[in-house]
């Protein structure tokens, strides 16, 4: 079934990284699936050796960084299998079995994406407890680093958000498509390590971009009553963390995203019932608690 998967890695300014990843993959027998890089304006651009392993390989260059969101959607768009599996540029597969996770896929056309058990040994994460093998749990939404795409319910939500960048994209994605009747779910059968490669990372930068986009996603998406109860909880969570830190920059992310006149005026509300069935729902973080 491999013919059914394509591989999706969109990265930026890490082509060591990228090339080590790509080996994994072969070593883990997926050589023969179709693969697809996106380089968001790297500089040099990417290159790797390890792209000859792969016969069905394409590479797409955006000449300046278009962002991780749309990178992917680029990917979505370009992708010519019903499926694709969704990896950060140091995440890849390292037991189970891609053939079943496929079968189940193929089992329900109900789903968005279907969030794949991974390890992070640089955060202290090992492998979630509490997820039955062969069956699937529902979940608020998945993680970018491990997930499989249903790429025609993908473009059918839309994408992600041309706006968000990234940091919360996932999360923005699923709350469009529970209100389309479309679920996350995720199950057991494959696992992933994600490395968590510190090359190009700025956790303070992953922090405000956070703040930033939970600001945008309820001001663009909450009826007016819900989103000022979410605003109220960013305006404390913004200003705790700037005080903690010594820093203005969570504060100001915050102020930035409320006085955005592009966020209030690009307002398109979802069902209240829709953002209560996500709430409800466990992230697929949690199961590491």
């Amino acid at each position: 079934m491999h013919h059914h998967l394509t591989i999706s890695i969109a990265t930026k300014d890490r082509s060591e990284v990228v090339d080590a990843t790509l080996r994994k993959l072969h070593a883990f027998g997926l050589s023969k699936c179709a693969l697809i890089i996106c380089d968001d304006g790297s500089s040099p651009p990417f290159e790797s050796s390890a792209l000859e392993l792969f016969p069905q390989a394409k590479l797409i260059r955006n000449d300046s960084p278009q962002g991780q969101a749309i990178g992917r959607n680029q990917i979505a768009e370009t992708c010519e299998t019903p499926y694709l599996l969704q990896l950060d540029d140091d995440s890849y597969p390292v037991v189970g079995d891609i053939e079943e996770l496929l079968v189940f896929a193929e089992s329900r056309n109900d789903w968005l994406a279907l969030a794949i058990p991974f390890e992070e040994p640089a955060r202290g994460r090992s492998f979630p407890h509490g997820i039955s093998k062969g069956s699937a749990c529902e979940v608020r939404a998945f993680v970018g680093c491990s997930t499989l795409i249903h790429v025609e319910n993908f473009r059918k939500v839309g994408g992600y958000a041309d706006w968000i960048g990234r940091t919360g994209e996932e999360e923005e994605l699923s709350l469009r498509g529970i209100e389309q009747g479309l679920c996350c779910l995720m199950i057991d059968g494959l696992r992933i390590r994600h490395e968590v490669t510190d090359v190009g990372r700025d956790l303070a930068a992953i922090q405000r971009r956070s703040i930033t986009n939970w600001t945008r996603i309820w001001i663009r998406s909450a009826p007016i009553s819900y989103c000022i109860l979410r605003l109220a909880r960013l305006f404390f969570g913004s200003t705790l963390l700037g005080f903690r830190n010594r820093k203005l920059q969570p504060i100001l992310a915050y102020w930035r995203a409320v006085l955005s006149l592009e966020n209030w005026s690009a307002r398109s509300v979802l069902k209240l019932k829709s953002i209560q069935t996500f709430n409800k729902k466990p992230h697929v973080l949690d199961f590491f608690n």
